[in-house]
This record gives C-alpha cells, structure tokens and sequence, in this order.
C-alpha cells in the first residue's frame, strides 16, 4: 500500500510540474500583469473641460487637462479648468503665472495664489493641497497630473 501510495505521488508531482513548464510548442509560460485601464483611456481619449467655467492654457494643444479649485482666506472659492503640457502640477500652475513661492528643502512652498499672498509666519494661513478632495501628501512640485482630476489649493489655518 506504501509503495502505491508513493507511485501516485510521484506522478502528481510530475503532473505538476509539467504544467507550470513549457507549453507543447516548447515556449516556457509567462504571465503577463494586467494593463492598466485607466493608462489606456488617459493616453488615447483626451479630456475636456466642462463648459461655463474659465479656463488657462490651450485647449488646443494639451497632454493633461484638469479642474483647479482656488479657496481663499475668506471662503471664497473659485473653480477653473487648466489645460497643460507640464507633467507635475507645480510646473503647471507656476508657468502659467498662477502660483509663486519660494523654493524650500523639500520643493516649491507656495506664498500666493493669483496673487493672495499667505506665508504661515506672517498671516497665520498658508496654501494647502488636495487631491480629490483628499490633503495631498507631497509637495505641490512631486504631484503628477491626471486627466479629469480636481485639485484644490486652500488658504487653511492650523
């Protein structure tokens, strides 16, 4: 009974192993990762932004389109659509005149935004960055652009 019990493992591990080998043409198996959906629409369908609200940059000739959102100190918000080149969200707002700051240890420290100014030490705010709704956790020069994204620049106090 031991030896019939052997033999079949034996084979099962034979079986086994010939499974995860070559195919029968003599190719060794390989598993490709998935592709990523998103990548595919981003880099094949540009993005347009909705209609009714201002816009910066050219909307004819873009690689990322999308939706900045500007609250000021008082509560004002102001919505607009960005249309860019620029792969960071840092390169884009600053070339195009709509952030400035002061370059710090960790990237660019944003001091005005279209020109209210907000510097922690001396007014108690400063510019906060969200993405989708959520507190961004790197600077404002490490954040890569998607298309259709929101993001926002807040004057917060904390």
């Amino acid at each position: 009974m031991k030896k019939i019990i052997a033999i079949l493992a034996a084979f099962s591990i034979i079986f086994t192993l010939a499974a995860c080998g070559a195919k029968p043409d003599g190719s060794e198996t390989t598993t490709q990762p998935a592709e990523n959906p998103q990548a595919t629409v981003q880099a094949t369908e540009p993005f347009t932004i909705k209609s009714g609200i201002s816009t910066f940059g050219d909307k004819n000739d873009y690689k990322y389109a999308f939706y900045l959102e500007i609250v000021s100190r008082n509560g004002n918000t102001a919505e607009y659509g960005i249309y860019t080149k620029a792969d960071k969200l840092g390169d884009a707002l600053a070339s195009m005149g709509i952030i400035d700051g002061e370059e710090g240890p960790y990237g660019l420290m944003i001091e005005s935004v279209l020109g209210e100014e907000h510097i922690y030490e001396t007014s108690g705010y400063c510019w906060m960055i969200y993405v989708n709704g959520e507190q961004a956790q790197t600077g404002v020069d490490s954040i890569a652009l998607k298309n259709g994204d929101t993001y926002s620049l807040r004057a917060e106090t904390f």
